[in-house]
């Protein structure tokens, strides 16, 4: 056993002191400034389940995980530097394989020992899980539907107002799903409500399966549910997504014997394009759920009117966007990747972007898929790629480029021969071209995409997932494919500040990444808050606003001494919480515009 400090001496000198410790039915506890635990009494052992000689030989590393223990000697080091009093609420272990909340009130001391006058922090630890959960539950209960467990219609309206807000400030596009079950009235009817409510429930699970983490799902009344999709990266995912739930109702369903074929009408609408407010989006997604009832069973409409087919057939602005790219009109945008703990540019991201001559700038949502429906993806997907790498070849720094894919492109058995085709014209080294695919892109053709990335692996290409996490089937795409980067969706960490569930899925890609030894970017850091604590997670890479908007030119960026000073401060606890971004870090020049 180490040798016990002085003073534990002092605590050992009086067993009266020790004794009335452990009479104290609450744990507590003595740190030292260098973390280890010089007194514990019998509550604390008897809480987290280990011996007191385990508690002082150990101090936390005896009932706290190395992650969690560098949080907590964070908050430690602040009671030690600034001397103020600390409360703070923590999941710890309680020794018996489960998890409690409590609530740690820690306190600086300074007392005499044979070392002369030393601090040590005073803490008290109250058990307050019984009071969350009574919380956790009754906001449950107050939020969900009792039938399904889905959202109710209350907590989906406030969903739907915080995202069209969202959409409002940032200019991204949204989508409301409205359905309607066709003929439950006649189910229950004829069989009962006992049948008709696990009928609901079955339809109920079947959409959950469906729907992204970062989408809503709620029961709105009755027979009738609502899907919000937002941070549309194109219109042709709503119409996805639609036939998706279309293929997964449709499915037979066996209940009481008795063999169902379930079928829904659904409405879409796109906000801020069709409405902005949540009572317009509400009407017209409702309208066109009814529009497409009555025109045949089982069907979907968009609020503008269009069918599947007619979106597909990409009328609007097909025909300007064919002859766009023999105008120039499209043009590249690079936007900095940087090294979260250096500051310093670890390669670019190449962006499309297309300036059209009478509606200027055009929604990268909106052409993407539109290119997609209209197969022009293939052609302008070649020009991306030459184009990046020509442009990447050209820098006077050897850093990579990463180029987005559409699942389109990727089902293509051509398309490993156009990246074979845009190495060869730039001359780029293959070790610096990095190909990012989404979650949905895997989810096509599975055997083409296998072999795709089996070819571009070849060639020595890097394979990244973009937007991890808010796919359908995230781990199982880990173990099918072997990516050389994970890349966190941005919807995560813009809420990761203020919303728990996000925080801690940013937590767990970071370990996931480090346990399968694959780096990870996180996207859309806006804040300086959020670098923060990316840095403090162990973050590799960052991308978004704040280092930098999408730039025609590629523009290396270094973390300004003001920014690097800001940050070491807050993660000291030292530094205030400026969110703005530093002027000397914001590239001059034409902007790219939003990010896609």
């Amino acid at each position: 056993m180490a040798e016990r400090s002085p003073v534990f001496q002092i605590a050992a000198s009086a067993e009266s002191f020790e004794t009335l410790l452990d009479a104290l039915p609450a744990p507590i506890f003595v740190m030292g400034r260098d973390h280890g635990i010089v007194i514990a009494n019998a509550a604390v052992c008897q809480f987290f389940g280990v011996s007191r000689e385990a508690l002082l030989e150990k101090g936390d590393a005896a009932v706290l995980g190395e992650q969690q223990r560098s949080t907590v000697r964070q908050v430690n080091d602040r009671v030690f530097d600034t001397g103020q009093p600390i409360d703070n609420e923590e999941v710890v272990p309680n020794g018996r394989g489960g998890l409690r909340v409590v609530r740690t009130s820690k306190r600086l001391v300074h007392l005499d020992t044979a070392s002369g006058r030393q601090p040590f922090i005073v803490a008290y630890i109250l058990d307050i899980t019984e009071v969350r959960e009574t919380e956790a539950n009754a906001r449950y209960r107050a939020e969900h539907d009792d039938l399904t467990g889905l959202l109710n219609r209350g907590q989906f309206l406030s969903r739907l107002s915080a995202a069209t807000g969202e959409a409002a400030d940032t200019g991204k596009l949204g989508a409301l799903l409205m359905l309607d079950v066709d003929g439950f009235a006649a189910i229950n009817d004829l069989h009962g409500s006992i049948l008709g409510d696990e009928f609901l429930r079955n339809l109920a699970r079947r959409l959950t399966g469906l729907v992204r983490s970062s989408d809503v799902l709620a029961r709105i009344d009755g027979d009738c549910f609502g899907i919000i999709v937002s941070e549309l990266r194109r219109l042709t995912d709503v119409d996805r997504l639609a036939e998706r739930v279309l293929s997964a109702i449709g499915a037979p369903l066996t209940l009481g014997g008795h063999e169902f074929s379930p079928s829904v009408s659904i409405g879409a609408a796109i906000f801020p394009v069709d409405a902005s407010t949540v009572e317009g989006l509400v009407r017209r997604a409702e309208n066109a759920m009814l529009r497409s009832r009555r025109t045949k069973r089982h069907a979907y409409l968009r609020a503008d009117g269009t069918s599947p087919e007619e979106i597909r057939s990409g009328e609007h602005l097909a025909r300007d966007m064919r002859e766009a790219l023999g105008r120039n009109e499209f043009y590249l945008a690079f936007q900095a990747q940087v090294d979260a703990r250096t500051g310093e540019t670890t390669g670019f991201e190449a962006l499309a972007r297309w300036h059209h001559p009478e509606q200027g700038p055009i929604s990268p949502e909106i052409f993407i898929g539109l290119a997609e429906a209209t197969g022009f993806i293939h052609e302008l997907g070649r020009w991306v790629l030459i184009e990046a790498c020509r442009k990447a070849k050209a820098w006077p720094w050897p850093l990579r480029v990463a180029v987005n894919v559409s699942p389109v492109q990727l089902e293509s058995p051509d398309f490993p021969l156009s990246v074979e085709a845009a190495l060869a014209e730039s001359g780029l080294p293959v070790e610096r071209l990095e190909i990012e695919v989404t979650e949905s892109a895997l989810l096509g053709n599975t055997e083409q995409v296998v072999l795709a990335i089996d070819r571009l692996k070849a060639l020595g290409v890097a394979i990244a997932l973009d937007d991890f996490g808010t796919g359908w089937s995230s781990l199982a795409t880990l173990q099918r494919f072997r990516f050389d980067r994970l890349k966190i969706d941005r919807t995560f960490v813009e809420r990761m500040e203020y919303d728990t569930r996000s925080l801690a899925i940013v937590r767990a890609v970071l370990n996931l990444g480090y346990a399968l030894d694959v780096p990870v970017t996180a996207e859309g850091v806006e804040q300086l808050g959020q670098l923060v604590a990316l840095r403090q997670m162990g973050c590799t890479e960052i991308q978004g606003f704040l280092l930098g908007r999408p730039e025609v030119e590629a523009t290396l960026v270094t973390m300004a001494p003001w920014n690097a000073r800001s940050v070491a401060g807050m993660e000291d606890g030292r530094g205030g919480g400026a969110s703005g971004t530093p002027a000397s870090v914001r590239p001059s020049g034409r902007s790219g515009g939003a990010e896609a």
